[in-house]
């Protein structure tokens, strides 16, 4: 038998298998209503591109809906077939410990007929397949937006009498009420109040770094969507987007990674910020985190005379922020996601995990 139709036959045998054992499209997600979830599986498989857009937007939460995206994209159904977009989807749904697809990824990278194989890769998902936390892990997952949609409930708030003295933004960070911000927004602040999906709760602050310029601050109150962190430093020329809340209104915008220096803590970057902007979220075209915007300089002459440049923005690397977490024992996800979404996805999962942040 030729090359070329031992490659076709083990690429069938792999379709079969997904499609006979690995899933099938209607089972369902544990996190998404069942009958909604059908519908946008129907609509999309026939070829409805916001139903499909849909389903990638919501991905980014669901692992059962990543896993289905992987199904969608390995047989061509709805979309035109692509093994490579399956596999990152595949991957998504392993990272968010869909055991399913962790099982699949092992066997896959780890055949050595495949023209896919990777030894590293197998050995990964082999050795998650075997973690005795896989279960409790997928229990920790962020919860899709379909599940809280008019769910989640914080209690009543009363608005403080006083005047504001500050406002900035933040963004969550896990699902137990912790945000991230700037340690001078949150600096000198009697009360802190927190506003997150147009729901209010006062805050408290639990840790903070002036070095940094970091503070971690929490409510009382479920955090369903919140911001993985990435595991790699940030490059030059990188796509960023930014999202915050100056004058107390929602901004987002879009630029790219200008300047590193490995023996700082920031990162500087051309997406648009504005007062108020600080503490908010600096991620990449995977929705993931990359940094915290901690503020910029003016464009124009500095007092040496020198001549800054517009957008000249500040970020503190995840990287610092993982170390400032680790520190205060403080959880958060990790993510090695590394599909691209649109920018109105991405601006979608910011407008669903950022806070803005008011301090009196």
């Amino acid at each position: 038998m030729q090359p070329l139709n031992y490659l076709l036959l083990f690429i069938r045998r792999i379709l079969i298998t997904i499609s006979l054992t690995l899933i099938g499209l209607n089972d369902g997600s544990a996190n998404t209503p069942t009958s909604e979830l059908k519908k946008l599986e129907r609509l999309a498989s026939k070829g409805d591109q916001d139903a499909f857009r849909e389903l990638i937007s919501r991905s980014r939460f669901d692992p059962n809906i990543s896993r289905t995206l992987g199904v969608m994209y390995f047989r061509g159904i709805g979309t035109p077939k692509n093994i490579l977009n399956g596999l990152e989807f595949f991957e998504q749904a392993a990272n968010l410990g869909d055991q399913q697809s962790i099982s699949f990824l092992a066997k896959f990278y780890g055949s050595k007929n495949s023209p896919y194989s990777d030894a590293e890769k197998a050995r990964y998902y082999d050795d998650l397949a075997g973690s005795k936390s896989v279960e409790r892990a997928t229990q920790d997952l962020p919860s899709s937006p379909p599940t809280y949609r008019n769910k989640f409930n914080w209690k009543p708030f009363v608005e403080p009498e006083t005047t504001p003295k500050a406002t900035g933004s933040g963004f969550a960070v896990n699902k137990s009420g912790v945000f991230i911000t700037n340690q001078h927004v949150i600096e000198g602040c009697k009360k802190l109040v927190v506003t997150y999906n147009e729901k209010k709760a006062y805050a408290e602050v639990v840790a903070a770094s002036r070095e940094l310029d970091l503070a971690a601050i929490v409510v009382t109150e479920p955090t369903p969507y919140f911001l993985a962190l990435r595991n790699k430093t940030p490059m030059i020329g990188e796509r960023v987007k930014a999202a915050g809340y100056p004058r107390g209104y929602f901004k987002f915008s879009e630029g790219i990674i200008s300047a590193t220096n490995p023996e700082a803590t920031n990162f500087q970057f051309s997406a648009s910020i504005s007062s108020g902007s600080s503490g908010g979220p600096v991620v990449d075209q995977s929705s993931t985190l990359v940094g915290v915007a901690r503020g910029g300089i003016a464009p124009g002459k500095d007092e040496t005379g020198s001549i800054n440049g517009a957008d000249f923005n500040f970020a503190v690397d995840s990287v610092y922020l993982k170390k400032f977490l680790t520190n205060n024992s403080i959880d958060f996800t990790e993510s090695r996601t590394t599909y691209k979404f649109s920018e109105s996805d991405v601006a979608r999962v910011l407008q669903k995990t950022s806070a803005f942040i008011i301090c009196y």
